[in-house]
């Protein structure tokens, strides 16, 4: 920064010099303290000629503003719209978006979440969604049927797994050249489960690639029969499946009213399941995720390891994790009730 007296004395030394080398040299053996480059100085007295004075000009632009008002913009900016990006704060308030950052996180003590995907609901889901809870809620409590009741379904593994490029980065000074290659059509398996509080039961792994009502109660036939008729629970069960087509098919419904009569939820069952519920299966909200975590946390090379790490991932969950799950789906039933059958998983901590 150039003091007054300075700039008077650069402008009178230009005047009379017109060479800036001369003037920096002048003001050196006068002693002048931090004495100017030669283009400050050239930019000094071309200022003085074209605006008549050395004094600085007030600048354009937006005026300053204190921490606190900054602050106090940017958080009255997110309370009316929560979705706005920095560089939209940024153009509102003046303020760097590094700097907005920072007081978002650190002042405003406030977190960037990622808006949740959800089944849209139809209006006659609601009221469905609590006619289950209120039915189910009392069965989960009822210690007779804690460890009897069985939610089921299927979910597709493909080999190549998904890559989630949102939390891939590679950090460098040049654009990388590494890249990730993935099949148009990768191979998948449908693997099936059916889980209680105490106990899974599975995986069982169609062998055709869409699961149809022949091979969806041929599975129920000659894989979980014998296994409920060998724990000797056959006839004491309550078995969960969803709407999904397989399901609704005549001949499986026909077997499920032959095998579990009067003790099987799903589409047109003796207890009807709620249409697009997925937040209210456990194999939904927990097991599937949990499983595909541990089985893409590396490259899996074949078919053979996909089914073997799916079924050795599904091996290892503990009864007190499925204790666990139980409890929290009875939160989400209540939750239901409490939220009129709305979306629950933003009351969810």
């Amino acid at each position: 920064m150039i003091d007054l007296q300075t700039r008077i004395r650069i402008v009178l030394l230009m005047a009379e010099f017109k060479c800036p080398t001369q003037v920096v040299r002048t003001l050196k053996t006068e002693g002048v303290t931090n004495v100017p480059s030669i283009q400050a100085v050239l930019n000094l007295y071309n200022k003085f000629c074209s605006t008549g004075t050395v004094l600085d000009l007030p600048r354009s632009g937006r005026p300053k503003i204190s921490t606190e008002e900054s602050t106090d913009q940017i958080e009255q900016i997110l309370e009316e719209e929560p979705r706005s990006t920095l560089t939209q704060i940024s153009a509102a308030t003046g303020v760097s978006r590094s700097t907005i950052q920072r007081r978002i996180k650190s002042e405003l003590g406030l977190k960037p979440y990622k808006i949740q995907i959800l089944q849209e609901l139809c209006d006659d889901d609601y009221d469905m969604r609590v006619e289950l809870a209120q039915t189910l809620i009392p069965m989960l409590q009822d210690p007779a049927l804690q460890n009897l009741i069985f939610f089921s379904d299927e979910a597709n593994f493909h080999l190549s797994g998904r890559v989630h490029k949102q939390n891939c980065r590679i950090w460098g000074y040049e654009k990388p050249t590494q890249f990730e290659t993935e099949p148009l059509h990768s191979p998948k398996l449908t693997a099936w489960c059916m889980v209680s509080s105490n106990c899974v039961i599975g995986p069982y792994f169609f062998e055709d690639q869409t699961v149809t009502g022949k091979n969806y109660l041929n599975m129920l036939e000659n894989y979980l029969h014998p296994i409920l008729v060998k724990k000797r629970i056959v006839r004491r069960i309550i078995f969960q499946q969803d709407g999904a087509p397989a399901h609704y098919d005549l001949d499986v419904r026909s077997w499920l009213n032959k095998k579990f009569p009067g003790k099987w939820i799903g589409r047109r069952g003796p207890i009807e399941w709620a249409p697009r519920s997925p937040d209210l299966t456990p194999l939904d909200f927990f097991l599937w995720g949990y499983v595909k975590q541990r089985v893409y946390s590396t490259p899996v090379p074949n078919m053979s390891e996909l089914k073997s790490r799916i079924t050795e991932s599904i091996q290892l969950i503990e009864p007190d994790i499925l204790q666990s799950v139980f409890q929290n789906l009875e939160k989400r039933l209540h939750l239901v009730i409490e939220n009129n059958g709305k979306h629950i998983e933003h009351l969810l901590k």
